[in-house]
C-alpha cells in the first residue's frame, strides 16, 4: 500500500537526524536562518550550504 506524502515526509523526518539545508543564511531576518535555528532547537543537526559565504562558519 503506498504511503501519502504525509507519511512519507513523517517517517522520513523521525528517521533522520542530518539535514543540508541549501541557501543556508547567517542573517537572523532570513527565512532560511529560523529554519535552521527551528530544525536545530529540535534536535536535528543541520548542515547548511551557501557556496556564497564558502569557508564562513553558520
Amino acid at each position: 500500500m503506498p504511503l501519502t506524502q504525509d507519511a512519507d515526509l513523517r517517517i522520513l523526518l523521525e528517521e533522520t537526524r542530518v539535514i543540508a539545508l541549501v541557501g543556508a543564511s547567517d542573517r537572523p531576518d532570513r527565512p532560511s536562518y529560523r529554519v535552521m535555528r527551528t530544525l536545530q532547537e529540535h534536535g536535528y543537526r543541520v548542515i547548511p550550504v551557501n557556496p556564497q559565504i564558502t569557508g564562513e562558519h553558520l
